[in-house]
């Protein structure tokens, strides 16, 4: 495999949560396009990367090519790493989250629970007191209702008694006789 400036210029590697600065990685990249394009033509890259597959750590070759695709090769594996942990990290936190999310649901659920059942004991016992209430009322108006017929009764009685006790004192008097009967008209009146 050969790597020229170009393939440098049309690498990119994947952003990730942590890792390095973009801008670092681009700046070293294209100095390095620059130095292989003006130090090695791109045949001559073709050399010390087949060098590089036979000694991966470029040992005994000192040239500016082989130091660049050692560190080309070297950030690409931290690439891989930082993506990796972070993708571990994200899968991480997204667990944490789903857990803390369930335990969120269910704690909801369980005051609601609790709530409702608060609720319901409470309409329970007011529509209870309610219903007391009104049989106590009831109860009461039926009272008053009797009273008041009693009172009716005996008013009505009463009444019946007075007339009776009238008609046996005072005579049945004819319009001659109480003409006589009448008191004298002096032209006072009584105060009323």
């Amino acid at each position: 495999m050969s790597i020229t400036p170009e393939d440098i210029a049309a690498q990119t590697f994947p952003l990730a949560l942590r890792g390095y600065r973009v801008e670092a990685v681009d700046d070293f990249l294209d100095r390095l396009q620059a130095e292989l394009g003006q130090a090695h033509p791109a045949p001559a890259l073709e050399a010390p990367a087949a060098d590089l597959a036979t000694d991966p750590a470029g040992e005994g070759h000192g040239t500016h090519a082989a130091r660049a695709l050692r560190t080309l090769v070297r950030a690409e594996q931290m690439a891989e790493e930082v993506l990796a942990e972070a993708t571990a990290e994200a899968d991480r936190t997204r667990a944490r989250s789903q857990v803390e999310a369930r335990e969120i649901v269910a704690a909801a659920h369980a005051e609601s629970g609790r709530i409702d059942a608060e609720l319901r004991l409470r309409q329970e016992r007011e529509v209870g007191a309610l219903a007391e209430q009104a049989h106590r009322l009831r109860t009461e108006i039926d009272r008053l209702g009797h009273l008041e017929r009693r009172y009716h009764e005996a008013l009505q009685a009463l009444l019946s008694e007075q007339q009776e006790l009238l008609a046996q004192r005072l005579p049945v008097l004819d319009d001659g006789t109480a003409a006589k009967a009448a008191p004298p008209d002096d032209g006072l009146r009584p105060a009323a």
